[in-house]
């Protein structure tokens, strides 16, 4: 239980800390936003006094001499979250997570601390370390996930840890919950199986669309309620194995958000990757932006950031934020698999698809 309580804070920890830029204006709008992505936001002397702010992720955030008086934060992930001289008086903090946080200087009167999380945790009167795991010092998140998958399920792992032959697709269908949970915690909307686009059959998540509609690549494999936060099409029970590549193939997954204008030269470089090549009008110089050539394309077409995982195993949710990654300008009536239209176009890579380097999202913290 401990290792399992331990892996969850590590993929709760990877995010790039950007926070979501829509759940901040709707916390200052509304005062409530439950759930919200605020990781790494500055609210340092904001008057948060009475909001809801229960699930929120406020890891890394800045909250610095915040007025939180009575505002609720159960189940809040506050990893590294500064606190320092915030007013948390009769504040709702149930089963919220301060690893690593800075409560110096604050007030807590009549504040709720039931089934708090303490790991390197500088409260006001010093250091608490109460659900500091042992033991699992040093380890990396793979090598946990699996042994707490050892332990659940014994006979499905070897005296040396590793996963019987008839248990790998069980092992990584498991472990790519995770690993959707870790991409989506980046800010990424939408994924893509090489596996799945090059035609194999795969579940598809038809989630409030139309069941009659039939579409080529889903082979009528519809799922309702999909397992997933930000995947909508996925590889049968029986076949993750061969979508991470089986024998003597190199299949990947690409995960993508949908960039606004003011994003592009946040995400991406006007370097030129692969793909179509640019157009011949476009001169390009060192002082050039992305957002200088799209100028040629945005009549016609949409941007997309683009994150390929080539390998499930030896997953880490910490060298997400370091991934090489690129940015796409495809055709507006090219998409990624979340909606079923009647006459369905493969999104592929493919000539008319024009790929610049992207920026690494480490490199976005610094900017």
């Amino acid at each position: 239980m401990k290792k399992l309580t331990l892996l969850i804070a590590m993929l709760m920890a990877t995010s790039a800390w950007a926070y979501n830029e829509t759940d901040l204006l709707k916390l200052k709008a509304l005062n409530s936003c439950k759930g919200c992505d605020l990781s790494g936001a500055d609210l340092s002397g904001a008057d948060l006094s009475g909001a809801d702010l229960s699930g929120a992720d406020l890891s890394r955030a800045n909250l610095a001499g915040a007025n939180l008086i009575n505002t609720k934060l159960l189940g809040a992930n506050l990893k590294k979250t500064d606190l320092t001289k915030a007013n948390l008086t009769e504040a709702q903090l149930q089963e919220a997570d301060l690893s690593g946080a800075k409560l110096t200087g604050v007030s807590l009167r009549n504040a709720d601390l039931q089934r708090v999380k303490y790991c390197k945790t500088q409260m006001p009167w010093g250091e608490v370390n109460d659900n500091c795991q042992e033991g699992s010092e040093g380890k990396e998140f793979y090598q946990i996930f699996t042994e707490v998958y050892c332990e659940e399920t014994p006979y499905s792992c070897k005296f040396d840890g590793s996963i019987v032959s008839y248990k790998v697709d069980e092992f990584l269908r498991r472990l790519y919950i995770e690993v959707d949970k870790a991409f989506a915690n980046n800010g990424f909307t939408d994924v893509q199986f090489e596996y799945c686009r090059d035609g194999a059959r795969c579940h598809r998540v038809v989630d409030n669309e139309e069941m009659e509609l039939k579409v080529k690549w889903t082979h009528d494999n519809y799922v309702k309620e999909g397992p997933y936060r930000i995947t909508k099409q996925y590889p049968p029970n029986k076949r993750w194995y061969a979508a991470n590549g089986g024998v003597n193939r190199d299949l990947g997954i690409h995960f993508y958000k949908s960039l606004t204008p003011s994003e592009y030269d946040r995400y991406c470089t006007s370097k030129y990757k692969t793909g179509k090549t640019l157009k011949r009008n476009i001169e390009i110089n060192e002082d050039m932006l992305f957002s200088d050539i799209y100028e040629f394309y945005k009549k016609d077409y949409k941007v997309l950031y683009r994150l390929l995982l080539p390998n499930l195993v030896g997953f880490e949710p910490v060298a997400i934020p370091k991934m090489d990654t690129s940015c796409l300008i495809v055709d507006n009536d090219l998409f990624i698999p979340t909606q079923l239209v009647s006459r369905e176009k493969w999104f592929s890579i493919r000539k008319k698809t024009v790929v610049l380097y992207g920026k690494a999202l480490n490199n976005l913290t610094r900017e």
